[in-house]
């Protein structure tokens, strides 16, 4: 044999039919292993052993010995010599004090069996025996199939037994884990990839630290139709290994038609080693792959933590994902974290390092914030550092101004779209409306759109040019946005009476009045009620006018309600009211016998009229008295604040009196 191959575990028994000098290996550079020889009785031929073979006697072939030393099988007692091909007993050493829990002999070998021995009982270490490597059943709870994890050395021992083939088997996060000091093993690997559920439970990982020289690694190594969900993780990974075009690190470090939900990291990914590459590198995924026809996605996926890279090439470095493929997709992701990569081969990206897919993949609804400095010469983008084949399913990506100076780097295609926003536009909300339901924002205090579902969603309110519009909340409305006014509409006679609301639950149509423009407000779980009679209805689809409708419009009499004619389509959510019958209108104007305006009203209302108006000249209440002086009484200024009044077209200042 030549170069590095081996022999082991075999046997040479030799006749005098062989002549000469003769060796177990004839001619060899590395020496056998673990291989046994013996001369047949009146054999003269003479065997050479620097091959490293032993010498046994027929007692020992015929003990059982040599068959348990070299794992063939051999009935004691009736064979002579081990069997190679298996089709006998299997052979066990008797320890002179007995045998431990993974049938290794205690002592010196007594003789060797074909019942199997009694063993001693296992020495269990954080859930694995120490000798033989069972794992401890009941170390981590199993429930409904699903393994419940509450400490690190419970999560090491998951790890492991995915390891060791049990890979399909789902599991839970009980608890935040901190992994600190300790020596981490990947939940699946290349050989053995998860396939199992794994749900974090918006649970924390924290003190997480890998050293990557090579291969597929990451908190999970590599998955293949996997679901991992629920998690945050913070720590460090530090990248020097090439694991050449099929390699990738991150949390998970490759993935195949998995797919990653809620997943957050704040890792410090140092990638500045000079054997990286063509590695993938990515602050959650380092390659997200399909795997057949299916694709992987990753969704409501954030990184906040910093990626590190020198000037030496790394093939794919992003924040979210460093590389994706064909029929995967990315879809409401974000970027808060900083990317900086001075290597002119190589792309980087604040969502995503680098694509070539061919096949439906799409990168949606995702917004890039941090900031992503590369060197210009090679490919980099908010949101994509190099976009091949797929712009056409590229959209409603948002980045911050600045934050790189271009959202895509792009190759045969036009890039996708992407809208460069201001930081006023994330405060204000306009983006996380944008952006889709998937994203939330407490308005006021948040200044940009978050994916943690426990903060408040965004709605938006649009008035348009008359001041004036009809909306139906999706959702209880927390409190009403600076500037707009809210009424309920009630029918009186022949007009529509305005009557003011400051709550708004969901499913309660209302007509709005403010400056033209777009308004955002946040929803609440608290109880809204309009606590007024409402006569504005809504349909909850599209449905055809019978003729008794009346939408609001402004036409030749002014903004109303307006007739809608028999077979034209009022759209779903669009208020309405309805009325029928001898005497009815084509049009309902507001409050024409009841102004809510001194713009309303003429000169000689304003004297005789015991109305009051604030100074802005919107009506606050019924006076209640033929003299504008009594709003000094106390029946009627214990119900107003402190402050100037317009009453009977003279200011008045209300002082209350208790």
């Amino acid at each position: 044999m030549d170069g590095s191959p081996s022999v082991r575990n075999c046997l040479v028994i030799a006749g005098s039919d062989l002549g000469g000098e003769f060796k177990p290996v004839g001619r060899g550079y590395n020496r056998a292993t673990n291989t046994y020889y013996m001369q047949k009785a009146g054999s003269t031929t003479s065997i050479q052993t620097s091959t490293g073979a032993t010498a046994v006697t027929a007692a020992q072939l015929a003990s059982g010995e040599v068959a348990y030393l070299t794992g063939a099988t051999q009935d004691i007692g009736s064979e002579t010599q081990p069997n190679f091909l298996g089709t006998s007993s299997k052979v066990y050493a008797i320890g002179s004090e007995g045998n431990r829990c993974d049938l290794a002999p205690l002592g010196d070998i007594a003789s060797y069996s074909n019942t199997r021995p009694a063993v001693s009982a296992h020495s269990y270490a954080d859930g694995i025996c120490s000798n033989c490597g069972t794992f401890q059943e009941g170390f981590v709870p199993l429930e409904d199939g699903c393994y419940i994890i509450s400490n690190v050395s419970q999560l090491v021992w998951f790890a492991k037994k995915v390891m060791k083939g049990d890979a399909g088997r789902d599991g839970k996060l009980a608890s935040d884990i901190d992994l600190s000091g300790t020596g981490w093993i990947p939940i699946g690997t290349q050989s053995v990839p998860y396939r199992g559920i794994f749900d974090g439970q918006n649970h924390a990982i924290t003190g997480f630290s890998l050293v990557y020289e090579g291969g597929r690694q990451g908190l999970f190594g590599q998955t293949n139709g996997a679901t991992i969900r629920n998690f945050s993780i913070d720590g460090t990974i530090t990248a020097n290994g090439n694991g050449g075009s099929e390699a990738g690190v991150g949390v998970i470090g490759w993935a195949e038609a998995s797919t990653i939900q809620n997943v957050h990291s704040s890792l410090i990914v140092n990638a500045t080693g000079t054997g990286l590459g063509h590695t993938h590198v990515g602050g959650v995924v380092g390659s997200l792959r399909d795997s057949g026809s299916i694709g992987s996605t990753i969704e409501r996926s954030s990184f906040s933590g910093q990626m590190n890279g020198g000037s030496n090439k790394i093939d794919c470095f992003g924040c979210v994902v460093g590389y994706m493929k064909d029929r995967s997709v990315i879809r409401n992701c974000a970027n808060y974290g900083t990317l900086t990569y001075s290597g002119s081969d190589g792309s980087a990206g604040g969502i995503l390092a680098y694509t070539w897919a061919n096949e439906g993949g799409k990168i949606e609804n995702c917004l890039n914030i941090g900031k992503i400095d590369y060197n210009k010469s090679g490919n980099g983008g908010a949101i994509v550092g190099l976009l091949r084949s797929y712009a056409d399913r590229v959209s409603n990506n948002h980045m911050l101004a600045g934050s790189a100076s271009q959202a895509y780097g792009s190759q045969n295609d036009s890039a996708g779209t992407c809208t460069s926003v201001t930081a006023a536009q994330l405060a204000s909300g306009e983006v996380c409306c944008g952006l889709g339901s998937a994203w939330h924002q407490a308005l006021g205090t948040d200044t940009c759109p978050t994916l943690d579902s426990s903060k408040p969603g965004v709605y938006q309110m649009t008035v348009g040019s008359t001041g004036y519009t009809t909306y139906v909340p999706e959702a209880n409305v927390a409190a009403l946005p600076a500037g707009v006014t809210a009424y309920a509409g009630q029918i009186k006679g022949d007009y529509l009476h305005l009557e003011p609301v400051t709550e708004l639950p969901a499913a309660d149509a209302v007509i709005l009045q403010a400056d033209p423009g777009r308004y955002y407000y946040n929803d609440t779980d608290a109880a809204r009620t309009l606590g007024q009679q409402n006569d504005l209805k809504f349909y909850t689809a599209d449905t055809p006018s019978d003729g008794t409708q009346f939408c609001l419009a402004k036409k030749d009499s002014g903004v109303g309600f307006y007739i809608v004619d028999k077979g034209v389509t009022i759209p779903a959510r669009k208020a309405y009211i309805e009325k029928s019958g001898a005497g009815v209108k084509s049009y309902y104007g507001f409050d024409p016998g009841d102004p809510d305006s001194i713009e309303d009203m003429k000169n000689e209302e304003l004297i005789m009229n015991n109305d009051v108006f604030d100074l802005s000249g919107r009506k606050i209440a019924n006076s209640n008295s033929s003299n504008s002086k009594s709003l000094n009484s106390k029946s009627l200024n214990s119900n107003l604040q402190r402050g100037l009044y317009i009453v009977g077209g003279k200011k008045v200042l209300n002082i209350p009196l208790n």
